[in-house]
């Protein structure tokens, strides 16, 4: 059980080192989505949450203890409300800055994503400690490699370009 919630964890953990370094490198498309929702956002606001998301999803993999699982809890948490937020106010409609590009426009399956990324960080939270501990070499090997699977796929829901109004 503590290897899957483990894992589940380390996957969102990485998908946030992913769009972290996305914003920091396109801030511009996450601030226009914080103005169209009327959060405030200072040119560079893009890059210090990309940096933000980039450390969280560091240390989960780095430090011991409940902490990092509470920051990456509270941020996917965040994204949520945001995510909510934009779909019911109709405000962002081209993107909604998750990976820097001008075609993701929030949809509800940003929100399931970001309510699994809460109830995988919270669990976490309860058990004290993801950290990275490597088995076998082929073991680790097979884990890496289905975590960048998930986290291909679940970058790619992100980035799907659908409209759901339809």
């Amino acid at each position: 059980m503590m290897e899957s919630l483990a894992a589940t964890v380390w996957v969102f953990a990485a998908l946030l080192v992913v769009t972290g370094v996305l914003k920091i490198v396109r801030p511009t498309e996450v601030e226009r989505a914080l103005r169209s929702v009327d959060v405030p956002a200072a040119h560079g606001s893009g890059r210090v949450l990309g940096a933000a998301e980039v450390v969280v999803g560091v240390a989960v993999f780095l430090i011991d203890g409940p902490l990092p699982a509470v920051a990456l809890t509270l941020l996917y948490l965040g994204f949520g409300v945001f995510v909510v937020v934009a779909l019911r106010s109709g405000g962002v409609v081209r993107s909604c800055g998750c990976v820097g590009k001008a075609d993701t426009p929030p949809n509800p399956l940003h929100v399931i994503l970001n309510v699994l990324g809460v109830v995988s960080g919270g669990a976490a939270v309860s058990v004290g400690s993801v950290i990275w501990e490597s088995g076998p070499v082929l073991e680790s090997a097979v884990a890496i490699a289905m975590i960048g699977i998930a986290i291909w796929l679940a970058y790619s829901i992100v980035a799907l370009p659908i409209s759901w109004k339809a």
